[in-house]
């Protein structure tokens, strides 16, 4: 599994650009930093970052779907079948937590709920190194984003802090998915005051299923990717 992130000049894919991009695969030796800023070794950085991106079975970024490769395919021309592809391998939990449980959360609370270590630092900082031309300190930066996504996409279960509302959804789901009448459960809501969900990727075998387990099985391309279709909710 690879993780990546890029580094951009703001947040419009139209306008800013991308500064720097990381790759982490600690299975197969890849750790490293591109700077797309430097003109003469441009198209080489380009063509091994895209690479990287294709010879990968599965792709894992935080926000990946909605902000990195949208940036990605305006710069560098990426034609829908090579996005597509990409797509249809990426983990994603950012879409994980908007898809599947209507909610979303940042990168470094998911790490704190789960007792990973946080970033040092933020997206506002990563702007100004790029601004004053730190290139080395946005790189940093950027791979402690890509090796912490990582650890967090081979976690066995991930604790997902979740609004009321949103466990008021979840419920109602699960309810019409048994072909119960929603609103009388909902009435005795079994969700209510819960404040955290858990999920668990039967990619991993030490994940098993328990019996009577909530069970959603999202389809493919849903920025859950493959190797991560089913997933076990828990109330906490």
């Amino acid at each position: 599994m690879l993780a990546f992130d890029i580094e951009t000049e703001g947040l419009d894919k139209y306008v800013h650009k991308i500064t720097v991009a990381c790759v982490y695969d600690p299975d197969n030796n890849i750790k490293k930093g591109f700077n797309f800023t430097v003109r003469s070794a441009y198209a080489e950085n380009v063509a091994e970052f895209l690479e990287l991106l294709d010879k990968a079975d599965v792709l894992c970024a935080y926000n990946g779907a909605r902000f990195d490769l949208p940036f990605i395919i305006e710069q560098f021309g990426i034609p829908q079948s090579r996005y597509s592809a990409w797509f249809c391998k990426l983990f994603d939990y950012f879409e994980v937590c908007k898809v599947l449980l209507g909610t979303s959360c940042s990168l470094n609370m998911l790490l704190r709920e789960n007792n990973i270590p946080c970033k040092t630092s933020n997206g506002v900082q990563a702007v100004e190194w790029a601004e004053e031309k730190r290139w080395d300190k946005l790189i940093e930066y950027c791979m402690q984003d890509a090796v912490l996504t990582h650890r967090l996409a081979r976690s066995p279960s991930v604790t997902i802090p979740m609004e009321p509302h949103c466990l008021d959804e979840l419920a109602s789901y699960k309810s019409r998915e048994r072909g119960e009448g929603s609103a009388a459960h909902l009435a005795a809501n079994p969700f209510e005051s819960k404040k955290t969900v858990i999920i668990c990727s039967f990619l991993h075998a030490s994940t098993k299923p328990s019996q009577g387990a909530d069970i959603v099985r999202p389809t493919t391309g849903t920025g859950v990717g493959p190797g991560f279709n089913t997933f076990k909710f828990c109330i906490a």
